[in-house]
């Protein structure tokens, strides 16, 4: 854990006090400032993002003082927490030298991505998709572990709006992983996943600002995605554009590598083809949600990150 630490401290420190690096951060920092002043997101001041992501950004503040030295150390801490928790949820797959790698290969490239040093919404989700993960491919019997999952990609969708796409993988992954008793497990799922949004607007009818809320969380996403089905394979194919730059080109290559191996594991009953399958799913479902985005941003990489770094883990595996 401590030399997983110090490479994710290492990997994002030469970036710690550069001041602007990409407006999104910028603009999640004032939005956390009129937090502190008391304010509900979108009553004085308006961002197209959900409301939670906002709150991490408003206790660096609160901590750190007013400077982006809060938003980076958040950063660090967001993307060190998504490490241990994809290596958690790879060792349920690849075994323990791969998740080692897994985890390592998160942290290394979780900058790739243009603007990646900064803090980013993708990294501030990136703990509960990973958590959520470990969770499905736990495989647990009891209703409430499925409900709290649930709960877990409720805040997830309140952080990052496009990956309700993800969620709905989770919910049909159930039946894959669980096929008896999947009913009841989904609507446990299911139900956890509503609570923080069921709560989020509570907060706000009580202010008297529900439709704000209504507006601000389901209006305009939508809104803001309208055209983005028209324009997915565009956004698709500089994705794979991407993929083939170089300082990301090595973990494509040792992903796809992975992914192969982990194929022939699953035929030969070395690892389970329904996880696989599973995250196969979800894979699907993250690639559907970018291409739905409405816009393409070199940012929205992150979110294969965990896909990536799973597979590139099970290549890298044998080297230690």
């Amino acid at each position: 854990m401590l030399v997983l630490l110090l490479v994710t401290v290492l990997a994002r420190l030469p970036f710690l006090f550069d001041a602007v690096i990409n407006w999104d951060e910028s603009t999640f920092l004032l939005m956390g400032e009129d937090l502190l002043r008391g304010r509900l997101p979108y009553v004085h001041a308006w961002d197209n993002k959900p409301p939670l992501v906002f709150i991490p950004y408003a206790a660096a503040l609160a901590i750190f003082g007013d400077n982006v030295v809060g938003a980076r150390i958040l950063g660090i801490a967001a993307v060190f927490a998504g490490a241990l928790l994809v290596r958690r949820a790879a060792r349920r797959v690849i075994g323990r030298r791969g998740a080692d790698w897994a985890a390592v290969l998160l942290v290394l490239f979780s900058g790739a991505p243009p603007g990646s040093f900064a803090a980013m919404s993708e990294h501030i989700a990136l703990p509960f998709f990973c958590l959520a993960l470990d969770r499905m491919l736990a495989g647990g019997s009891s209703r409430r572990s499925f409900f709290a999952t649930g709960v877990l990609l409720g805040l997830m969708v309140l952080v990052r709006t496009n990956l309700a796409y993800a969620a709905l993988g989770f919910l049909l992954a159930v039946r894959i992983l669980s096929p008896a008793g999947a009913s009841a497990r989904a609507i446990s799922l299911a139900a956890g996943a509503l609570v923080p949004p069921l709560i989020t607007a509570a907060v706000y009818a009580a202010a008297g600002r529900l439709d704000l809320f209504v507006r601000s969380v389901v209006v305009a996403p939508l809104a803001y995605a309208e055209s983005g089905w028209l324009s997915g394979v565009e956004t698709l194919s500089r994705m794979a554009r991407f993929g083939l730059r170089a300082e990301v080109l090595p973990l494509v290559l040792a992903a796809l590598a992975g992914a192969f191996l982990l194929v022939r594991d699953a035929r030969r009953g070395r690892t389970s083809a329904r996880g696989l399958v599973a995250l196969a799913l979800l894979l699907a479902l993250t690639a559907l949600s970018t291409a739905g985005s409405g816009r393409y941003f070199g940012h929205y990489a992150i979110q294969f990150l965990p896909f990536a770094a799973i597979a590139a883990g099970r290549a890298c595996a044998p080297l230690s």
